[in-house]
Order: structure tokens, then C-alpha cells, then sequence
């Protein structure tokens, strides 16, 4: 099993130009797998997406806005910097997440 984090991962950050009309950008995902334990055969305990957004144009990242500060196996955050959103999830089990809000600027 590959320990090392994704490449994307090591990058250093880069402020986005002033300049640049932001058109085109690149999506970074990883999804980490919490196992339970260190066996062979252990099953994961938690899911994470964890996503990284940079202008293809400039190459400067883009932060998440309104998440907190967390680095959490259970809740939405992000890290230091609010670069990489990190996400929680969990296999689909077919049943509707419910009510949805809708909140427009």
C-alpha cells in the first residue's frame, strides 16, 4: 500500500496573479482511506475527500471560503492555509440526504 501523499500534496502554494482573468481551472482529489486498525485486512474507518483548486492560467491557488480551520476524520474543514478543503464521507447507502436550502448571493 502507497503511504505517500499524492504529489499535488507537496506543491508549494502560489498566490494568483492580479492580473489573470482566472478562466480555466484544475481540480486536485484525494480520497484517503482511516482504517480501523493496521492489519492486512482491515476495513476503513473513515473516508475524506480531500480537494485542492488552482487557475490553470496563473497557477495560483484558490482558497475555500467559509469553511473553518479543522483537521477533522468527522467534520468539513480546512487546513492552515484554506487551501485544501477536506470532506468527510461515506459510501452511499441509497437513502436521500433530505431537505435541501438554497442560498443565493
Amino acid at each position: 500500500m502507497n503511504t505517500e501523499p499524492p504529489a499535488w500534496e507537496n506543491e508549494p502554494l502560489i498566490i494568483p496573479d492580479g492580473n489573470c482573468p482566472h478562466e480555466n481551472f484544475q481540480a486536485f482529489v484525494g480520497v484517503p482511506r482511516i482504517m480501523d486498525r493496521d492489519y492486512p485486512n482491515a476495513k476503513p474507518k473513515h473516508f475524506k475527500a480531500e480537494i485542492i483548486i488552482k487557475c490553470v492560467q496563473c497557477g495560483g491557488n484558490f482558497m475555500f471560503k467559509g469553511l473553518p480551520r479543522v483537521i477533522s476524520c468527522d467534520e468539513v474543514g480546512t487546513g492552515a492555509s484554506g487551501c485544501q478543503a477536506s470532506l468527510p464521507i461515506i459510501p452511499w447507502d441509497g437513502t436521500l440526504a433530505g431537505k435541501i436550502t438554497v442560498k443565493m448571493p
